[in-house]
């Protein structure tokens, strides 16, 4: 396998500790996830290890727990917002999330979505898995190629090949100067190409129920993000549901329709702000406003100063920023 090289992920032995670390461990790098144990063991052979390279993070998470588990209550208490493109090494896990099963073999990947329930099962056998922490918005954004979540790619799948030798070469270290930019432009690509699939409506068929309605509309906001015409009515007709019945359904999040398409167009605007200043090409305010989906540039500013404690102008120049999760 092209991971093969990089130092660390193959290791003849693994270190034991108390379910409580690893636990610990998971959750700084990763977020809210539950472990859960094989009947009858106290201790995890394996560790979470954090690794960045290019500009991304990385997760190196080796186990051998029953399975892994993240509810919607996790999800709330968790700011940060990714789609984990993981790569199984070694061993195997088999995956659930919305509505969707997949089972990992070594070299197969997979994309998971943070903001949505999902489980992840080992059966007690050691499992070895690098993650690649992909920003949410930010890979949603990119609206000519629409992508599927909790979709197997096979390991022999040339896509597969390619992914697993740009995190072979990111995580070597060879990302100096502006190649890290380009290898993680690149890498983003590749993985919207690499899942892409039909229009989410196609799977209205298999919806039943309000939990699995919201996880729907989740993904419909996450995809159309930047479009204007975004908003809980537009949302409500592409369901084939009434205004009333979305509200309903959202009450389980403890959020609006309306608030969670708002904060999630902020935070977008939060990542392009920041590589802006980065960049210094000199995009302006408006610009950035419009690109996220605001058509009120007076409305964006109140609400980015209201979420993040700073005007996106000063944010800009570097004078104050948010505490982009």
């Amino acid at each position: 396998m092209e991971l093969q090289a990089v130092g660390g992920l193959f290791r003849p032995r693994w270190e034991t500790q108390p379910l409580e670390a690893w636990a610990s461990q998971l959750q700084a790098v990763c977020g809210n996830y539950h472990p859960v144990p094989a009947e009858g063991r106290k201790a995890i052979t394996g560790a979470v290890e954090a690794l960045y390279a290019g500009g991304i993070d990385f997760a190196h998470v080796t186990k051998d727990l029953s399975a892994v588990e993240r509810h919607t209550a996790d999800i709330r208490r968790d700011d940060q917002e990714h789609l984990f493109l993981i790569i199984q090494l070694t061993g195997a896990c088999g995956i659930e999330q919305s509505g969707r099963q997949a089972v990992l073999q070594q070299g197969d990947c997979i994309l998971v979505d943070s903001t949505r329930p999902s489980r992840f099962v080992f059966s007690g056998r050691f499992s070895n898995q690098i993650s690649v922490h992909l920003p949410c918005q930010t890979m949603y954004a990119h609206r000519s190629v629409r992508f599927e979540v909790a979709s197997r790619l096979d390991r022999s799948d040339p896509m597969a090949t390619t992914l697993r030798s740009l995190v072979a070469k990111m995580l070597s270290g060879d990302t100096g100067g502006s190649k890290g930019d380009h290898l993680k432009s690149l890498l983003y690509d590749a993985t919207r190409l690499s899942f892409m699939g039909d229009d989410v409506v196609e799977l209205m068929a298999t919806v039943s129920g309000a939990g699995q309605r919201v996880e729907l509309v989740l993904e419909l906001i996450d995809r159309h993000l930047t479009e204007p015409e975004l908003g809980p009515k537009w949302l409500a007709q592409r369901l084939s549901v009434s205004l009333r019945t979305l509200q309903e359904d959202f009450q389980s999040t403890g959020a609006t329709c309306t608030a969670m398409i708002r904060d999630k167009r902020l935070k977008l605007a939060a990542e392009f702000l920041e590589r802006e200043r980065s960049a210094g090409k000199g995009r302006s305010i408006a610009d950035i406003a419009f690109a996220c989906g605001f058509n009120d540039i007076s409305y964006f500013n109140r609400s980015f100063r209201e979420k993040f404690g700073s005007a996106p102008s000063g944010y800009l120049r570097g004078t104050s920023g948010p505490a982009v999760q």
